[in-house]
């Protein structure tokens, strides 16, 4: 009995702890083969005398069709080629040549005015230019700030009111 359960478990074993051997990978399995091609469809049935007549009037008339936009692209080619004949055919005018009498600003009398000296700034007297551009800075912001805010005050609504 014990000889028979190691037979069974030895028989079991392998197929559940099976590894293949290291450095050795099994071959992937090979695809299968493409299908056969597909035979050629069967010809087609012969026609009878009266789809024979159509196909043949129909040729004709795609014939025709062909036919006439051929002429109608050789009219269009030819009419293109006398447009450009007949406008270098055309006589040339030129526009006749005018002279004009040639008109001058009138002159303005020169006026000099009397120079005078620049007045001079006592260095230890006035407001250094510095300190009036900051004022004109300080004076110009105050009612650009004030308003800046009215505008804000009025668009924020009624809510806040």
């Amino acid at each position: 009995m014990v000889l028979t359960r190691s037979l069974r478990a030895s028989q079991a074993a392998p197929e559940k702890n099976a590894r293949p051997a290291r450095g050795k990978k099994e071959a992937a399995p090979l695809p299968p083969p493409p299908p056969p091609p597909l035979p050629p469809p069967p010809p087609p049935p012969p026609l009878s005398k009266k789809e024979v007549a159509r196909a043949a009037a129909e040729q004709a008339a795609a014939e025709q069709k062909a036919k006439a936009k051929a002429q109608r692209e050789a009219a269009k080619i030819s009419r293109k080629q006398t447009a450009v004949t007949a406008a270098s055919a055309a006589p040339k005018l030129s526009a006749p040549s005018l002279s004009l009498p040639s008109l001058s600003a009138p002159s303005v009398p020169s006026i000099s005015l009397p120079s005078a000296p620049a007045p001079s700034i006592p260095p230890t007297g006035g407001i250094a230019p510095v300190a009036g551009l900051f004022a004109g800075v300080a004076i110009g912001l105050v009612p650009a700030g004030a308003l800046i805010s009215l505008r804000s005050f009025l668009m924020s609504g009624k809510k806040n009111r």
